[in-house]
């Protein structure tokens, strides 16, 4: 998911898929999510996980069980992810693994968090100031309700990384320690 056009055109060349004899073409594997395509990384767009599987006539398998949300950031991701039109999967909604279906939808948070109850919030905000002001207000009151919660196992996500400036200044005016971790997913 995270490739480009000269990245494609490599590792079609080292696996040989314009050979013409098949014993001499190599196997590839490959993991993409259309849905983490959205951010664009170094020019990454979707047409290459659709590329690959025209150009190698490969196999696809969904991978749609998620480990880690609850079910209500699932939900609510699923909202607004079918509004992707590159989509590919378009018929299969992430879902909520197994062995967790029997939790409650908010996860340990709709016990604890008697504001937003484990629920997916929106707020409201005029401009980038009082977003960061928001951002910073609401990690303080979730620390403010669980010695479990921990800010170094938050993540904040952007489209652009200067959309987290004024958010930085924040929460180094409040001796908060950040991470930048330029175009990772998982």
């Amino acid at each position: 998911q995270d490739i480009d056009e000269d990245q494609y055109e490599l590792v079609s060349l080292l696996v040989g898929r314009s050979l013409e004899e098949s014993d001499l073409k190599l196997s590839i594997l490959a993991v993409g999510d259309d849905d983490q395509n959205i951010y664009r990384f170094r020019g990454a767009n979707v047409g290459f996980i659709k590329r690959f599987h025209d150009d190698y006539k490969a196999s696809v398998s969904y991978l749609v069980e998620n480990y880690r949300s609850s079910a209500n950031i699932i939900n609510a991701s699923n909202l607004l992810i079918a509004e992707n039109q590159d989509r590919m999967k378009t018929d299969r909604p992430i879902i909520v693994n197994k062995a967790r279906e029997m939790l409650p939808k908010g996860g340990n948070w709709q016990v604890s968090d008697h504001l937003a109850k484990g629920r997916v919030q929106v707020l409201q905000v005029r401009n980038k100031v009082e977003q960061a002001a928001a951002v910073l207000a609401e990690l303080k009151r979730l620390k403010g309700i669980s010695d479990q919660f921990s800010l170094a196992n938050t993540a904040i996500l952007a489209r652009e990384w200067r959309e987290l400036d004024l958010l930085r200044t924040y929460f180094e005016e409040e001796d908060i320690p950040v991470n930048l971790n330029w175009g990772k997913s998982s």
